[in-house]
């Protein structure tokens, strides 16, 4: 089952990631519409929610992944950085 179940989240991380990227090209460009805008959100969210549950059934790949060091220092590094220039962006109102 648990084959089963990585083959049907596999395809649906495809599916959100493709929708996601392309609503992501028309905003990128000023396409913008209601539809697009949808799209873009609801996905994003769906996107997100399917990577946890990926996530949560590959925890043990992912924790053997992770336990060398530097692979986890740089998972950090990237959160941190990433979480810092947000914050950054919402406080100062600065579009990197």
């Amino acid at each position: 089952m648990r084959t089963e179940a990585r083959s049907k989240i596999n395809s649906k991380l495809i599916i959100l990631g493709g929708l996601v990227v392309i609503s992501g090209l028309f905003l990128f460009f000023h396409c913008e519409s209601f539809l697009v805008k949808f799209i873009h959100e609801v996905g994003g969210v769906l996107l997100i929610a399917t990577c946890a549950r990926h996530l949560r059934i590959n925890r043990q790949a992912l924790s053997k992944s992770l336990a060398e060091r530097l692979s986890l220092k740089a998972v950090l590094a990237v959160y941190g950085l990433t979480t810092l220039l947000m914050t950054i962006s919402v406080i100062y109102e600065v579009e990197f």
